[in-house]
């Protein structure tokens, strides 16, 4: 994961993930392709956007097509992230459902965040008014 994230200038190593979709509404869908779903973990912080929008710096990542075993992003992919640039899903999307049914209907593995916009934050952040959720299967 060495490449470069544009506009953050730092690698991969260097930012948290967060999803614009919350995990929940994930594994409710996934469970609906993936027969075997297992939980490895089970808690995870809900965030509001307000909590870390003018507080750290950031992108919105939105990878339409992925290229396999890459990891470049391409600028066309980010935009810087604010209050006004970020929209929370509340579905998972149509390309995540078409890669899922592709996953079960020819095998390989059951990836949980194809094609679902993410916000990568650069640097530590402080997660003590995070609130904490618990996935159920």
């Amino acid at each position: 994961m060495g490449e470069s994230i544009p506009k953050l200038n730092c690698k991969w190593n260097d930012v948290v993930q967060f999803s614009a979709l919350d995990p929940q509404l994930i594994v409710n869908e996934l469970r609906k392709y993936q027969d075997d779903l297992r939980l490895g973990r089970t808690k995870y912080f809900k965030i509001h956007v307000n909590q870390v929008s003018d507080i750290y710096d950031g992108v919105i990542f939105d990878r339409k097509s992925k290229v396999k075993g890459s990891f470049t992003i391409d600028d066309s992919e980010v935009v810087s992230f604010s209050t006004d640039s970020y929209n929370e899903l509340n579905e998972v999307p149509a390309e995540t459902i078409k890669y899922w049914e592709k996953i079960k209907n020819e095998g390989g593995k059951f990836l949980w965040f194809p094609f679902i916009t993410h916000i990568l934050i650069k640097g530590k952040i402080e997660t003590k008014d995070f609130q904490i959720c618990e996935l159920k299967l």
